[in-house]
């Protein structure tokens, strides 16, 4: 029976295991006995010795039998599980081509009424334990401390023959919660976040220490060689710099420092199998004319490092057969080039760092997933061994709600079927219990060792598994957010924040209620308990990002003063508890940690006693704003006063001037407002990226920065009458976005009306 019949296997497996039949088969167990032992070679490999303890392991926590292991030096009997080549095997007269197993593949096969389950040495036999416990006798390993082992009072299993090489040479799925080296080994992932999968578990993928990604410094350090040697590194708008640099790859001094560095690495760390040459993580290629010569000649600036790439590879291949030279297609270098060919042990690695992610690659509208859909297949084309790092999460905000799981299996297999052999999901990999991190990490494991495996049944398992009676509301909410990305095509991209534009204030409602619902359904059971609170955090997340500028306050209009709002500050004590107690390290990749994010919101939080301010009395107007345009010409965040626009206009209210996508540029808007009646008026910015507001010559808000979508407000104690009112934005690259509302006093948020905003007559 050939693997695509998996899914058969397992519903008639699990038919003969419950007893409804007998028919044909092996009974590996009965009432806590069993016939069988477990046989491997007389010298087996460290995985294989593993695999042999894990399968007694197992089979003793379903059946409650106990197999021996022997070696095959002891007599052949009637009933073994025969674990790898050995004496035994060979006895069977059963034909193996381990050549075409390779490390990883492995075959389980019933002869007679001997169990067979064989493989490559390295990892192969220690996956055939695995691909017979989960695949065909209902094992699941969700996280490191929950699994699903079944038990079986009969194991009975029926005729197999079953042949498994994986897709992918190289599958990680970079999350914290896959630190563990058996749960990594469990569901055969051969590299995981930090490198705990030892010589029992078939070690993993290896790089030389050091020489993983972004490696160009590395390699040619500035610090040992700018100062003499400028011409080693980018030339940039016509000066030789090291800050932020790349290297001149079409130096050839520059190539046998490379070399040199590479053949050290691969001497010193025998073990290596791969490390990287590849580009810092910033852009600045070199704009010398011998570089971009080969770069307008391939059609990318990907033409200069292959080069040298290919130059290198080749010394490497005349001296250590087997190990490869890795690169990066990212960002500047992601294009494919028109006429050069990597080397066969060059591997690329392809990045996705600009793409949305709540749509498939494949099928997406927007112009980054369809231009990354293109380059893929240009890629897949020329490149023997292409790689993939894929993202999924937002790096900005850990623990914003990320729907981007239905994803998953779409991209995965898009990628297999454009000749990739190997893919690295970056997720939450520096703290625990990100956004739904340990279901990502089960599924991203499932999809990469087989990526025809069930999106859904990988889902609803895990939640079953993990969640019990809380499963479905968190299923729902799941669903809620998926469906709500697709259903108003928004793009998401990996610094979404919690003002993205799929996380309404209905929706937030909608999943607090679903996670308040999933709370009860398992209160009278506290480890589930405490992992659903915990998983709720990214909700938490969210719900205080858009109450701290609507509900975290309260007002009092007689007396013109602002308090924090008791309600609020106890959701901010529970996600700070929680999160602490979880052993939560960071909410960010830059690293910010509970501790802080709580001092952040205290001390914006701060009680204010309001002074009224008086309108104005301006001379004729006319409706609308004054607008302003400014190219870019930043590196930080601009000073608008002492710069001229580049362009005036007029507009109905705070609406951003015709602009580009991704465009970096500026805006003011300047007027007046009137306002309807006394009292406190609180005011909100919402932006990506820098925001002010100001009410006469009062700062009310300052939402600057660089950042993705956040709002901020203030508050200005107003008379009723009319106000100059002044606005600042600008846009440091990526998306673009900036709306001010307001909230009367005793009435709700809402956009400025129009006609409360009016500019001096022209």
């Amino acid at each position: 029976m050939k693997r695509v019949s998996a899914l058969v296997i397992v519903i008639l497996t699990g038919f003969v295991l419950n007893g409804c039949g007998s028919g044909s088969g092996l009974e590996l167990a009965r009432n806590g006995t069993t016939k069988y032992r477990i046989v491997t070679a007389a010298k087996p490999s460290f995985s294989t010795i593993n695999a042999a303890g894990e399968l007694k392991k197992f089979m003793k926590e379903m059946t409650g039998a106990d197999m021996l292991i022997v070696s095959d030096l002891e007599p052949m009997t009637g009933h073994e599980i025969i674990l790898g080549n050995s004496d035994h095997l060979r006895q069977l007269g059963v034909e193996i081509d381990f050549d075409k197993l390779g490390k990883e593949g492995y075959i389980i096969r019933t002869v007679g009424k001997h169990l067979v389950i064989a493989g490559g040495e390295l990892r192969g036999n220690m996956y055939g334990v695995y691909g017979l416990l989960e695949d065909h006798l209902g094992c699941r390993w969700f996280t490191s401390e929950v699994s699903r082992i079944p038990h079986y009072d009969r194991l009975v299993l029926p005729i197999l023959d079953e042949t498994v090489i994986p897709a992918l040479e190289y599958r990680e799925p970079f999350v914290y919660e896959a630190r563990d080296g058996n749960w990594a080994a469990r569901n055969r992932m051969n590299r995981n976040c930090n490198g705990t999968l030892e010589d029992r578990h078939g070690g993993q993928v290896q790089w030389a220490p050091g020489m993983f990604v972004h490696t160009f410094n590395i390699l040619v350090p500035p610090e040992k060689y700018f100062k003499q040697h400028p011409e080693y590194y980018s030339l940039v708008g016509g000066k030789r710099t090291a800050d932020y640099s790349q290297l001149c790859c079409t130096n050839d001094e520059v190539v046998a420092i490379v070399t040199e560095g590479v053949m050290k690495a691969f001497h010193d760390n025998p073990q290596a199998e791969v490390l990287s040459v590849s580009q810092n993580d910033c852009f600045n290629y070199c704009e010398c004319e011998k570089c971009q010569a080969l770069a307008r000649q391939e059609g990318s600036q990907i033409a200069p490092v292959l080069q040298m790439v290919n130059r290198v590879a080749e010394e490497v291949e005349k001296r250590y057969s087997g190990k490869a030279i890795e690169t990066l297609a990212y960002q500047w270098t992601r294009k494919a080039p028109k006429t050069m060919r990597p080397r066969p042990n060059v591997i690329v690695r392809l990045c996705t760092i600009e793409c949305c992610f709540s749509h498939p690659l494949k099928t997406c509208d927007s112009p980054q997933n369809r231009d990354f859909a293109n380059d893929l297949r240009e890629w897949s084309k020329i490149c023997d061994r292409l790689w993939i790092w894929n993202y999924c999460t937002s790096f900005s905000h850990y623990f914003v709600p990320f729907p981007n799981l239905r994803v998953r299996n779409d991209n995965i297999r898009f990628f297999v079927e454009n000749n990739v052999k190997g893919i690295f999901q970056q997720d939450v990999y520096t703290t625990p219990h990100g956004e739904l991190s340990a279901l990502s990490g089960y599924l991203n494991a499932k999809l990469l060792w087989n990526p025809s495996y069930d999106e859904n049944t990988a889902i609803n398992e895990f939640l079953d598994g993990v969640y019990s009676e809380a499963a479905n509301p968190i299923r729902v909410y799941i669903d809620m957010l998926h469906d709500k990305v697709e259903r108003d095509n928004i793009h998401v991209g990996i610094s979404e924040g919690p003002w993205a534009d799929y996380l309404t204030d209905e929706i937030l409602a909608r999943a607090d209620s679903l996670w308040n619902e999933a709370e009860a359904a398992v209160s009278g059971k506290p480890d589930v308990l405490r992992r659903v609170k915990i998983d709720r955090l990214s909700v938490d997340y969210a719900i205080i990002a858009h109450e701290q500028n609507r509900s975290a306050y309260v007002i009092d209009q007689d007396r013109l003063a602002v308090a924090v709002n008791p309600a609020f500050m106890e959701r901010v004590d529970r996600f700070c508890r929680t999160a602490d107690d979880a052993g939560v390290i960071m909410l960010n990749e830059p690293g910010l940690t509970t501790a802080q994010f709580r001092a952040g919101l205290e001390a914006s939080l701060k009680p204010q006693s309001l002074i009224l301010i008086n309108p104005v009395k301006q001379g004729a107007t006319e409706p609308g704003l004054t607008r302003r345009y400014y190219k870019a010409g930043w590196t930080g965040e601009p000073d608008f006063s002492k710069m001229k626009a580049d362009r005036i206009d007029s507009t109905s209210g705070f609406v951003l001037p015709e602009h580009a996508d991704w465009e970096v540029f500026g805006a003011g808007f300047e007027g007046f407002i009137t306002v309807p009646r006394d009292g406190v008026y609180t005011f909100l910015s919402r932006s990506d990226d820098g925001s002010k507001l100001f009410i006469g010559s009062t700062e009310v808000i300052d939402n600057g920065g660089s950042h993705p979508v956040q709002e901020r407000c203030g508050f200005a104690a107003l008379k009723a009458g009319t106000y100059p009112i002044r606005a600042t934005y600008y846009n440091s690259g990526g998306g673009i976005a900036f709306d001010v509302l307001y909230r009367t006093p005793g009435g709700n948020i809402e956009h400025i009306p129009e006609t409360a905003l009016s500019r001096k007559k022209s």
